[in-house]
């Protein structure tokens, strides 16, 4: 093969390999669905994306979701910024006017977002300092004898990196509420809602894989025909996840059956019955 031909090829390989991500952020929130879908149906979806353990890709996956979505659902634009910000954040982009010359960069073409993005600087400072506050999750632990969540305060060289952290000693939360609790505590002085800091805990408890999961199910649903089901797993931290889930089986009451889970479909919720609540919805709607 010609060395221009073989450039020829491989550029076309990088082309298709663009497409194909460019086509699979797409279907992540299809364009379709923006204005239809739940603030919580697109957080999840966004949040429980599987795009790249890389900071950098990840950030241009997640800036390619939201930029079209923030200007026009105002009522999820915060979450899904500071989703899209995170990899920034943890690859140092730490002060304001550093994190929006990043963001300008990954999102120059598109100009809707851009002249959003100018009325919204107070909302990029605000979820630097949630995720500053959010590097303290990182010394929490479950523990597993005692079933608590316990507080490990956290050396000086990550105090030194937070600027200003909380006074933090060792402590012991006997049950997930009273760890939320002291959470929503630490957000005292920022304007944001509970409702926003309940997002955020699911955000950082699924980033640090924190809560881990008990590996057996507790219940299990199925649709009519078998084609679909939910699984509802308990998570150490004291909450539960929902898994709606597609049989692969043409003979879905084979003993072999197999199941896939669908993209977009895994839920967190605070107590079994609203996890059976959001099992049985999804299942009405497939």
């Amino acid at each position: 093969m010609k060395i221009f031909d073989l450039f020829k090829s491989k550029n076309k390989t990088q082309q298709q390999a663009q497409q194909d991500w460019t086509l699979k952020m797409a279907s992540i929130i299809p364009q379709g669905q923006v204005m239809e879908l739940s603030v919580d149906e697109i957080h999840n979806r966004v949040r429980l994306a599987e795009i790249s353990y890389n900071c950098i890709t990840a950030a241009e996956g997640y800036f390619e979701i939201i930029a079209p979505i923030c200007p026009i659902r105002e009522d999820v634009a915060h979450s899904l910024l500071r989703i899209a910000m995170r990899p920034l954040f943890y690859l140092g982009i730490v002060r304001l006017g550093a994190m929006l010359e990043e963001i300008k960069h990954l999102t120059r073409n598109n100009q809707t977002f851009l002249k959003w993005l100018s009325d919204n600087h107070g909302m990029v400072e605000l979820i630097i300092a949630e995720l500053r506050i959010c590097g303290l999750l990182g010394f929490f632990d479950y523990d597993n004898v005692k079933d608590i969540v316990v507080l490990k305060p956290p050396d000086k060289n990550v105090t030194d990196f937070f600027e200003e952290t909380p006074d933090m000693s060792a402590e012991e939360f006997p049950s997930f509420c009273d760890f939320k609790n002291y959470f929503y505590s630490l957000f005292s002085g920022y304007v944001i809602s509970q409702d926003e800091i309940d997002r955020l805990i699911l955000e950082e408890a699924y980033e640090k894989d924190y809560y881990g999961c008990m590996t057996k199910p507790i219940r299990t649903r199925y649709t009519h025909k078998h084609d679909y089901r939910y699984e509802i797993t308990k998570l150490k931290g004291g909450m539960f996840q929902v898994c709606v889930q597609k049989s692969v089986r043409e003979n879905p009451k084979s003993y072999s059956l197999l199941w896939n889970a669908l993209p977009g479909y895994i839920y967190i919720a605070d107590t079994i019955e609203c996890a059976e609540e959001i099992g049985s919805e999804a299942l009405r709607k497939l």
